[in-house]
């Protein structure tokens, strides 16, 4: 119900059921917009727009070519899932399936801090509708928006901090169980999330659903009248 609830509220509904928008007030769940004003937000909202596709389409392919290698230093498109699923899937030959997202999860080359050189595709496992802002869009709103074109550039630096399975296994003792090929499918269910000094990570009763590890500053914990720990 939750779930349900959290998409009623960020996505405009038509009345067959399909999502149409996403709210300007719903891209505040997603740390990629949280640093835009409520103005840049309601452009940026405007942008996207709802693609279906079929279960098996890839909706992005690199192919393992080393004369075209991925480039990592540009802008791709970004996609919110509204129904249905999509999965990572690494290998050329022998191909498996090492993230997936569901209804509400953003995904894109962008905010992975896998090393996507490999050969690697997304595909949908289940007929798909997302929420999709194109690379030329993307391109042009981080040209406008200092905040959105900064939090992209702070994904580049944190994929090269972690770009190697010993920075992994120094930034959580945890990681340290797993051999190199455990960390590179952990690898790719990572993703980068920032946040703004003063920004409320999470509060009690709140459905985090995910590991937050940090890299990089520091976090608080508040009780009682605004104590800290």
């Amino acid at each position: 119900y939750s779930r349900i609830h959290s998409i009623s509220q960020s996505f405009s509904i038509s009345s067959t059921g399909s999502v149409t928008r996403v709210r300007a007030s719903g891209l505040e769940n997603y740390w990629i917009f949280a640093g835009l004003k409520p103005a840049e937000r309601a452009a940026v909202a405007k942008a996207f727009e709802p693609q279906h596709f079929p279960a098996g389409h890839v909706i992005y392919e690199l192919p393992s070519d080393e004369e075209a290698p991925f480039d990592h230093t540009g802008l791709h498109q970004l996609c919110i899932v509204t129904r249905g699923q999509v999965e990572l899937v690494v290998g050329e030959m022998d191909q498996r399936a090492v993230a997936v997202y569901g209804v509400g999860q953003i995904f894109g080359p962008n905010l992975s801090l896998m090393n996507l050189d490999e050969y690697s595709q997304i595909r949908c496992s289940k007929p798909t509708d997302v929420i999709a802002l194109d690379t030329c869009c993307l391109e042009l709103l981080c040209q406008k928006f200092t905040a959105l074109q900064q939090a992209f550039s702070t994904c580049r630096e944190l994929r090269s901090e972690l770009g190697t399975n010993e920075h992994l296994r120094q930034l959580w003792r945890g990681f340290e169980m797993l051999n190199d090929i455990e960390l590179e499918e952990v690898r790719a269910l990572l993703a980068t999330e920032v946040y703004s000094v003063g920004v409320q990570v999470c509060r009690q009763g709140q459905e985090v659903g995910k590991l937050l590890l940090v890299v990089r500053g520091e976090v608080e914990l508040e009780y009682g009248n605004h104590q800290k720990r």
